[in-house]
């Protein structure tokens, strides 16, 4: 019982933060063709935009862990930007 209460306090906490997206619905996505409505509709709130003109939305998220009393760590990181023009259609 000591060494499962041992082994178990050892394994990592995850924690996820930020706006995770799937890489599948990212690929849907066409240049010239959707809108920001169509990226909001698939995608959702974007973590952060572009504060001066509202042309780039930003989609952050990041997994770390945290092994007993040691510093998080950072496993996993995805930025995704979406880059609209001046019409709000996807740019790139």
């Amino acid at each position: 019982m000591i060494v499962l209460g041992t082994v178990s306090a050892c394994a990592p906490r995850v924690n996820l933060h930020g706006n995770a997206v799937h890489i599948e619905d990212v690929a849907t996505i066409e240049p010239g063709v959707h809108t920001r409505d169509h990226v909001l509709n698939t995608l959702g709130s974007p973590s952060s935009n572009d504060p001066f003109n509202d042309s780039a939305w930003y989609y952050i998220s990041e997994r770390t862990e945290t092994t007993a009393f040691f510093a998080p760590e950072v496993v996993e990181r995805q930025v995704i930007a979406v880059i609209f023009d001046e019409n709000g259609v996807v740019k790139s």
